[in-house]
């Protein structure tokens, strides 16, 4: 994605002047979850429970590295699972593809191949997301994830977790094109949990201080909804050609070119300047299609990219350059985790085979 466009800060002219574009945008947005909810459009059943961790607004709130923690907080207690996406920035894949080790972001997407990577589970690519949960099924799973999809209605959930960045919030809260919300914040009212992404941070804060910070959360809070924060933990590098692991000092000292072609960039980069890196940051489009030419017109030096951009790069011709990937953990508050945890419990009887 681009840069958010300036006039989704404020209620300024521009944005009031789109407000009847907007309010039209909200109509059919409404008008359809209604229908799904009533029956009047078709909801595709599945044998298989479906936890959609997704979003409200446009643009990166960390769905990616959260749905890949949650898979793996499920696998850990024996639930075998699966991940569902609609591939953003590969080929739209009209039917269920498999990913695998032969996979390309080129045609997969970059977010699918990364989980393949990341999670080891069965990863399907559809822009019919209940076309991928029904293939999915036909895997030994018994619990699929979708990245993304909170307004697929199409597919059935059995629960809904919504990402929220909390450092920007919801901007000027108004829905396309005068503001970034695809639903309006009384959405979050209908969700199972928020899961509210924080800059990396000695403690996570309570629920007060994130109503503070992202007064539009209050929705969620008065339907007694768990809310919880998150961030992502700078880990250790990993070089791209050797995979060898390295802690993040070994680029102390050197100038450093951080690259990143995500929907919010700026966590990425001040996370690496947290960390006493000195660099240089150079940001592309969300899903960046990436060519040896963005590689050669950069200084000459260390490269850091982040995993999302990695699956791209390394089928690059760019040997000869230092690039490293930056791992990342997921960190989740207290109440986060508990809230998790109890979804799982509630759907293990479900979907946990019988020993």
């Amino acid at each position: 994605m681009s840069a958010a466009p300036a006039h989704w800060q404020s209620r300024g002219v521009r944005a009031l002047l789109l407000w009847p574009v907007s309010l039209l945008f909200s109509t059919l947005a409404r008008c359809r979850r209604y229908c799904y909810r009533k029956g009047y459009c078709e909801v595709i059943t599945s044998k298989l429970p479906v936890i959609v961790v997704g979003n409200i607004s446009v643009g990166g709130t960390g769905k990616t590295p959260l749905t890949q923690a949650l898979v793996n907080s499920a696998s850990e207690l024996g639930i075998a699972c699966g991940i569902v996406s609609r591939g953003h920035g590969g080929q739209a894949q009209s039917a269920p593809y498999l990913v695998d080790d032969n996979s390309s972001a080129a045609i997969v997407g970059d977010e699918p191949l990364l989980h393949h990577y990341k999670t080891g589970v069965p990863v399907v690519v559809c822009t019919d997301r209940a076309a991928a949960v029904h293939k999915l099924s036909q895997s030994d799973v018994h619990l699929a994830f979708s990245d993304d999809g909170l307004q697929h209605y199409k597919m059935q959930r059995a629960g809904e977790i919504a990402v929220v960045d909390g450092d920007t919030g919801f901007a000027n809260a108004m829905l396309l094109p005068s503001g970034p919300l695809r639903e309006p914040t009384n959405r979050l009212a209908g969700v199972d949990i928020v899961a509210v992404q924080i800059s990396v941070t000695q403690s996570h804060p309570d629920t007060t201080a994130l109503l503070q910070s992202v007064p539009d959360l209050s929705a969620a809070v008065e339907a007694g909804v768990p809310v919880g924060s998150f961030f992502l933990k700078p880990g250790k590098i990993r070089q791209l050609w050797t995979n060898e692991l390295l802690p993040l000092d070994a680029l102390k000292g050197k100038v450093v070119t951080a690259v990143a072609g995500i929907g919010s960039p700026t966590r990425f980069f001040h996370a690496l300047r947290n960390a006493k890196l000195t660099i240089q940051s150079v940001s592309f489009d969300d899903h960046h299609a990436y060519s040896e030419e963005d590689f050669r017109s950069m200084p000459l030096g260390p490269v850091i990219v982040t995993g999302k951009d990695a699956v791209k790069i390394k089928a690059l011709s760019l040997q000869d350059i230092e690039i490293y990937e930056l791992e990342v953990d997921v960190d989740m508050s207290d109440n986060l985790k508990f809230a998790v945890n109890e979804m799982f419990e509630k759907l293990t009887r479900c979907v946990k085979p019988e020993s």
